[in-house]
């Protein structure tokens, strides 16, 4: 399994890597600076994903959906988007 981030830039915050993405979903989603909490979420989903036969490869996060309090997920196989969840 494959784990991105979609990255985003908004006046003097620039959220460039995956690092700086994962900081600031753990910090809104978990509230708290762990930042492996953010990554032991996207691999247990991974995970289990693994051990279903739905069909996916990777995962894409997005927490700038333009809405403070929804993230969303993307799911795709190949390249190809199989579906999207927001949370």
């Amino acid at each position: 399994m494959k784990y991105s981030v979609s990255t985003h830039k908004y006046g003097s915050f620039v959220f460039n890597t995956f690092d700086k993405v994962m900081t600031h979903f753990t910090n809104k989603f978990f509230q708290n600076s762990i930042i492996e909490d953010g990554r032991t979420f996207l691999h247990d989903l991974g995970n289990y994903l693994d051990t279903t036969k739905y069909p996916c490869n990777k995962i894409n996060l997005n927490i700038f959906t333009g809405y403070n309090h929804r993230i969303s997920l993307t799911f795709s196989y190949n390249d190809e988007k199989v579906s999207w969840v927001e949370i």
